[in-house]
């Protein structure tokens, strides 16, 4: 487990959220390389996906459609938020209390 100071990337490979594409061509043991575990990484994009209809969700969701990305890299950079956030509650011991979004 990760220490109080740890940023959220330190969650390691187990939990990582990213595409985890490489070129298996070259590498001799094709069949054993490392992805992280499966069910972390389903949990948090079908939790991103759920997450679409909470208004702070979907408002970032569409800020990265917006910025150019395709729908899974926009599922999956919520997913890696949600993880981050869920991260920092577990550091510190809080619970979540989600922003009221601001009039801009």
């Amino acid at each position: 487990m990760t220490s109080r100071g740890d940023p959220p990337s330190s969650l390691g490979p187990n939990v990582s959220v990213g595409s985890g594409h490489r070129d298996r061509s070259t590498d001799p043991h094709r069949s054993r390389l490392p992805h992280g575990q499966q069910s972390p990484k389903r949990t948090l994009y079908l939790s991103a996906f759920a997450a679409l209809k909470d208004p702070l969700s979907g408002a970032y969701y569409d800020r990265k459609r917006a910025v150019g990305k395709r729908h899974k890299q926009a599922l999956i950079a919520l997913a890696r938020r949600r993880s981050d956030t869920l991260h920092a509650m577990l550091r510190d011991g809080s619970i979540y209390q989600p922003k009221t979004p601001t009039a801009a």
